[in-house]
């Protein structure tokens, strides 16, 4: 995802990919059909990310409005300091 959010998923080339994954080519278009469905499994991933933070920060949360507190100071944190360099999800540049 680090490649998508630096230089955008269309200016992304499989060779990038290849070469900051340390993986040949075969390796990937056994698991992949495309570079989009690259993008898409990384997108899948950050979702499954954001979304354990957010249910391990409601868990103990007794009421609505402290739950909705919770989930809000998660999406602000990921947004003011993301997990993955230079994006709030993905640039699709």
């Amino acid at each position: 995802m680090y490649l998508f959010n630096t230089q955008g998923i269309f200016r992304t080339s499989l060779q990038d990919i290849m070469d900051t994954a340390s993986l040949p080519k075969g390796v990937i278009y056994r698991r992949f059909k495309s570079k989009e469905e690259i993008a898409l499994a990384a997108l899948d991933k950050g979702g499954e990310i954001i979304w354990k933070h957010f249910y391990a920060a409601i868990e103990y949360k007794e009421n609505v409005i402290d739950k909705i507190i919770a989930i809000f100071l998660v999406y602000q944190d990921t947004v003011n300091n993301p997990p993955i360099a230079n994006s709030w999800w993905v640039s699709f540049t």
